[in-house]
Parts: C-alpha cells; sequence; structure tokens
C-alpha cells in the first residue's frame, strides 16, 4: 500500500445502499481482486502519466486495429496515448485531437481552452503538415473531412467558413445577418441559432445547413422559452431549452439532420449525454436524483433508477448499447443497459471516464489513467 498512497487512488467499493449483492468490490492495486460477482473487473493497463488528467477529446483506431486516445491534461497540454497506456506524442497546445486513422493529430494553439487563431495539424513524429490562422475560433468535423471558422460568446461574429482538409478549398462561406452560436454534426452540417442570448425574442429557431451551404430546414419553437442548450450525435442533435416562466423546467427537443424534429419531452431540472451512434440519449433529474434513459429515435424511456440522494453531479457518458457512467464528486457509478448498477467507483480527485467499448472503460484520477475491462 505505500506505493498507492503517494498516487491518486481508484477504489471500486461496494455501497450497501446502492449496489446489490452481485456487485464486485475490489481495489485497484498492481492487481485487481474479485471479492463476489458475475461482473468481471480486470485492469487492462494502469499508468502515472505525471500531469493531470482533464479528459479524452477524441478515440482512432489504426490500421492494425488499436486504438490511439487524444487527451487533453495539465490545462495546456495535448497527448496521444495507445491502448498500452504509453505516450506517443505531446504537444503543448489548449486543445487537440487526434485524427480518426490515428496517423495526424490537430492542435489548436491558443490561451482559451478550445478556441484558438491557430490550427497546427501535425504526424506523429511532431512534423508540421499545415498551419492555418483565423481571427476566428476553429472546430474539426469528426470525420475529419472539414474544418470551420466561426464565432462564439466571446469571439461574436456573424461569419461562417467551411474548408476541406485536404484540399484547403472553401467549400462554403456566409456572413449571416446576426451573431449566431453553432454546432457541427459529423459531416459538417452546421446548427445555427440565431440571436441566442436574446431575451425580447419571442421564439427560439434553429437552423440546420448541409454541408454545401445549403439550408435544409429550420425549427420554430413555441413560445415560451429560452436558453437552448445543444448536445450532438452523429447525425441527430438534442436541442434542451428552459421555460421563461420556470427555469426549473426545461423541454427536450431531438432531431434528426435528415427528418427534422423527431419528438419532444418535458423533464425537471437535468443534465444529460447521448452516445455517438445516436441510439441513446441518458439524462439524470437532479431534484428527484432519477438517472433515465430514451431511446432517441421514439423517446421511448427504456429505464429508470434511482440515484443517491447525495450524490453531486458532475456529468455521464452513454455507451454504444446504453450503458451509463455518470460521474459524480467522490466517484464514478456504472448502469448496465436494464438500469441495474453493477458497479460504483470511489475517486481521490475530480473523476473523468470515456467508453472505449462496450466492455472497455478509461478512468483518470489526478494524474492517473486507468483502462477497465468490465465483464468478460
Amino acid at each position: 500500500m505505500g506505493k498507492i498512497k503517494g498516487m491518486a487512488m481508484i477504489i471500486l467499493c461496494l455501497m450497501a445502499n446502492t449496489l446489490n449483492a452481485e456487485t464486485v468490490s475490489i481495489s485497484f492495486s498492481k492487481d485487481i481482486t474479485v471479492v463476489e460477482s458475475s461482473v468481471e473487473l480486470k485492469t487492462v493497463f494502469s499508468r502515472n502519466l505525471g500531469v493531470s488528467v482533464n479528459f479524452v477529446t477524441s478515440i482512432a483506431i489504426t490500421s492494425a486495429g488499436t486504438n490511439l486516445f487524444g487527451i487533453f491534461a495539465g490545462g495546456n497540454l495535448f497527448i496521444v496515448i495507445d491502448e498500452k497506456g504509453n505516450v506517443i506524442f505531446k504537444k503543448e497546445g489548449y486543445w487537440g485531437k487526434v485524427s480518426n486513422d490515428g496517423k495526424r493529430v490537430f492542435v489548436y494553439n491558443s490561451s482559451k481552452c478550445e478556441y484558438g487563431d491557430e490550427l497546427i495539424e501535425m504526424d506523429l513524429k511532431g512534423n508540421i503538415l499545415k498551419r492555418v490562422q483565423s481571427p476566428l475560433i476553429f472546430r474539426i468535423t469528426d470525420n475529419n473531412q472539414y474544418f470551420a471558422e466561426f464565432g462564439d460568446i466571446e469571439h461574436p461574429s456573424n461569419r461562417f467558413i467551411l474548408t476541406e482538409m485536404s484540399t484547403n478549398k472553401v467549400v462554403w462561406s456566409r456572413d449571416f445577418p446576426w451573431n449566431w452560436e453553432g454546432k457541427l454534426l459529423y459531416d459538417g452540417s452546421l446548427i445555427l441559432n440565431p440571436n441566442p442570448y436574446d431575451e425580447k425574442a419571442d421564439s427560439i429557431t434553429i437552423f440546420l445547413y448541409g454541408p454545401n451551404g445549403e439550408e435544409s430546414w429550420r425549427y420554430i419553437f413555441p413560445k415560451g422559452y429560452k436558453y437552448p442548450d445543444i448536445y450532438t450525435g452523429r447525425n441527430c442533435f438534442i436541442v434542451c431549452v428552459d421555460e421563461k416562466k420556470d427555469i426549473e423546467n426545461k423541454r427536450l427537443f431531438v432531431f434528426n439532420k435528415q427528418k427534422g424534429m423527431l419528438w419532444d419531452k418535458k423533464i425537471n431540472r437535468s443534465q444529460m449525454g447521448m452516445s455517438q451512434n445516436d441510439r441513446y440519449i441518458g439524462v439524470l433529474e437532479l431534484t428527484a436524483k432519477e438517472l433515465i434513459l430514451f431511446e432517441l429515435s421514439s423517446g421511448k424511456e427504456i429505464y429508470r433508477t434511482q440515484m443517491p440522494q447525495n450524490l453531486r453531479y458532475i456529468g455521464l457518458n452513454v455507451s454504444e448499447q446504453g450503458k451509463i457512467a455518470l460521474k459524480h464528486r467522490g466517484g464514478i457509478i456504472i448502469v448496465d443497459s436494464e438500469g441495474k448498477i453493477i458497479a460504483e467507483f470511489s475517486v481521490s480527485s475530480r473523476p473523468e471516464c470515456y467508453w472505449v467499448s462496450e466492455n472497455l472503460i478509461l478512468l483518470f484520477s489526478g494524474n492517473s489513467i486507468q483502462m477497465v475491462r468490465i465483464g468478460k
């Protein structure tokens, strides 16, 4: 235990008021000891990176079938690690991501988190392949085919530019008649929210522009809502809005880029996350402390599970098949696709996690990163 005390510890503990009798209780040291459960747990790797880990920005699969992970760490550092936890790339820069094929990295060189006026494309050896500068902020589409330049709340602008990554050719650009906020979908489609903070506006309007710059559709929300918050998936996105009369009440509007609005649902004071394959939405109702999983295409409720009342929420991650990792101050709760709590991790510092696959999850605590296999 002497070696462990000098490190950030991640402990999987049995909580009698939360976990049932089938759940594992183990301690992460060099080896894992399973106390009792049908759920098998195994540490794939454990590393102390020597710098505090914030979160995973991206994941890549190489031609050899191995995983690489882009990680934001230490407040101003972007690193790439392989699936054994070895650091194979390191670069100062406040934000970055590894390309889907694992051959390149993109670093935003700026003093502001996630925003930058210089985008640098590099290979894993650190050779610069491209350098682009702009007074606006950069975003790269998840398919790595395009990068976009536009404004935000700190850098207001009515301009949008979408450029093809491989050729540096501008696909389309426009000066809209308002300052706006926007999000990019996987293929470069733009979700545009004009005048997002206009308290005098009667209603909210969301526009969707395709990768070619043509308006696909627009949706005018019913009156009485404000402060739209947009969550994006691959082909779908969620807009969560507050009621003007009572900000504790929220409403979810779920959209598909081809079909438009799919469904809407009233929820209480809540936070949420969605799976990147657009299958599920996970919602934590903060007042009732209920964790809910919805089918994204229909709005059907899959399960509703009670969480501890003293839970102090940080965030949640939804896997492709509907498992949820719920992050809270002090730990991480793992819920399976049927709503059953199967594990709880106690974490000594601010917890973070990332689903690699249905049975693999990355856990972070301070300087430590650990990949854990949950189940066979």
